[in-house]
């Protein structure tokens, strides 16, 4: 019986691992959409330095 349960335990990692890269393809989709159309984006691109 363990054996089963490890094996479903797998599989259920395995499907949840898989549901993480199509979301993650579909945000960096959306992403690289956005970024290509000239659409703004949250990340700075220049850095701040403080004074010392």
């Amino acid at each position: 019986m363990q054996k089963t349960t490890e094996k479903q335990l797998d599989e259920e990692l395995s499907d949840t691992l898989i549901a993480i890269s199509v979301i993650a393809k579909r945000i960096a989709r959306k992403l690289h959409t956005k970024n290509s159309k000239g659409g703004k984006t949250d990340v700075k691109d220049e850095r701040t330095v403080g004074s010392a």
